[in-house]
């Protein structure tokens, strides 16, 4: 007991000796002269189907109930991946310069809740049903300079990102719909354009090109190509400290300012149609054929230059320190913008609120409740710091509906090791 009362003691005082270096309060401290780290956090959920519904003795599907129960946007999945690499240097506590790279994805999947209606409850002769499944994802790579400083009172970061698109799926519909008439003919038809946007020739991947394998020095051209089609966004902070360390606020915000690009793309156009004469029913039970038209067209592949920005973000952000460096909330509520300059733009809401509690900077706990990428999160954290290292770990369960946040519908983890002087 002696031995880790004397560690704890130790790494204590390294810590709040060290922490003097940070000689200007900012709402995202750092609490060395110089950092190297490595975050990665990844996760997956949906806002109807908890784990619950799966770990029991007798699973039982009852359609009807399942459409009662969903939500009226429909079934919902989503996912996301982030990872960065940094390195962070601090000079007289009033210059901070650093650089990082990392990788940043997202995607969902979206089932109408017409379309539950029909399997549910079948369908009415005279009526129609109309549904549709929607899909998007992106993945990217990046590196950039970060470079903070104070002008006038306020502390301002300025990181530029060079973002090179790897993979990138509009928001793409897929329109299914279902009719019946009082003659007793029925028809059902669906219909989807698919388009994946890539930074490498799909083709010679998946296609019939009687290409041979490519050598490597065209693998490196390939690679040198697509890093060359990377577009730029600014992400940029400004705080003022208010009273001290125990309050500050301040401006968060990404714009864009050159646009990624792909320049190679794959599509399939898939059309399908089912329909019976006017004794439909009669056909059904006669076991005769009906008038259908299946086409999955062909693949294609093309090079078409797509033009692609990072969701827009802008927010009001701050920290709140009521006992000195023992606890911190910090509050953030702003807004993102996906697709921008695209006929598919989406504007969402974000906010975060979260409280840490840190013991002598050693160990640390936070709760953090947030609405980020169209995703409800509840998140718990846990830091242990010798200032020398620094580990940090996370957990949540997530969902894109607020009640399914709390009841296991999706999950993410979170990673952070941080060392330095």
């Amino acid at each position: 007991m002696k031995t880790t009362s004397k560690l704890f003691a130790f790494f204590s005082f390294l810590n709040f000796s060290l922490l003097g270096a940070n000689l200007s309060a900012e709402i995202h401290e750092y609490s060395r002269r110089v950092e190297f780290g490595v975050e990665a956090e990844a996760g997956a959920s949906n806002n109807f189907l908890g784990t619950s519904d799966f770990f029991q003795k007798d699973i039982v599907i009852d359609l009807q109930e399942f459409y009662a129960d969903m939500p009226k946007r429909g079934w919902k999945t989503e996912f996301f991946v982030n990872e960065r690499n940094y390195f962070n240097m601090d000079c007289s506590g009033k210059f901070r310069f650093g650089f990082f790279v990392g990788l940043d994805g997202s995607g969902y999947l979206n089932f109408g809740k017409d379309l539950f209606a029909f399997l549910s409850e079948g369908i009415k002769v005279g009526d129609s049903y109309d549904a549709e499944i929607n899909a998007y994802a992106d993945l990217y790579v990046e590196t950039g300079a970060s470079l903070r400083t104070n002008i006038g009172g306020l502390g301002i970061t300025l990181t530029p990102s060079y973002f090179v698109p790897l993979v990138y799926v509009p928001s793409t519909t897929a329109r299914l719909k279902w009719s019946t008439s009082s003659s007793g003919k029925m028809s059902a038809t669906a219909d989807v354009d698919l388009k994946v946007y890539s930074a490498i020739d799909l083709e010679k991947r998946f296609g019939s090109s009687d290409e041979e394998g490519d050598s490597n020095e065209k693998v490196i051209d390939e690679v040198v190509h697509a890093l060359s089609n990377g577009g730029v966004d600014l992400t940029f902070e400004v705080e003022y400290p208010f009273i001290g360390r125990v309050l500050e606020a301040g401006v968060y915000g990404r714009v864009p300012i050159l646009p990624g690009k792909l320049d190679y793309e794959m599509s399939k156009h898939i059309y399908a149609t089912v329909a019976t004469s006017d004794n439909g029913i009669v056909d059904i039970l006669n076991g005769n054929s009906f008038e259908n038209e299946f086409d999955v067209g062909d693949t294609e592949y093309s090079e078409t230059t797509h033009k692609i920005h990072r969701p827009i973000r802008l927010g009001l952000e701050g920290v709140y320190r009521p006992h000195g460096e023992t606890i911190y909330v910090r509050p953030m509520l702003g807004f993102a913008i996906r697709s921008p300059f695209t006929n598919s733009v989406k504007i969402y809401p974000e906010y975060s609120l979260s409280g840490t509690v840190k013991f002598y900077n050693f160990l640390g706990m936070t709760l953090r409740m947030a609405y980020l990428n169209q995703a409800f999160i509840n998140q718990v954290g846990f830091m242990i710091n010798t200032h020398l290292i620094e580990l940090d770990t996370g957990v949540a369960l997530r969902s894109p509906n607020f009640i399914r946040s709390f009841k296991a519908s999706g999950a993410s983890v979170y990673i952070a090791l941080k060392f330095g002087l």
